[in-house]
């Protein structure tokens, strides 16, 4: 599985996000590479959008889509 292109987000929680068929993906400003699996475009969409990142995350990610760390 190839990784998308990541784009860099103002966060104090994460580095970048990126979408594809495959979900979402998100670095953390520790350096890890999390996925997030079948989170829709949409989603993606408004967190790209949202003011606040972590909130975002915390009430539309967390808890909601299975994940896993990405062995690069």
């Amino acid at each position: 599985m190839k990784v998308p292109d990541l784009t860099k987000v103002e966060s104090s929680r994460f580095q970048s996000m990126g979408h594809s068929s495959h979900g979402l993906f998100v670095r953390f400003n520790g350096g890890a590479l999390y996925q997030y699996h079948d989170v829709p475009e949409v989603v993606f969409d408004r967190g790209v959008k949202a003011e606040s990142k972590g909130k975002w995350f915390q009430t539309e990610i967390k808890g909601h889509y299975k994940h896993s760390l990405v062995d690069e």
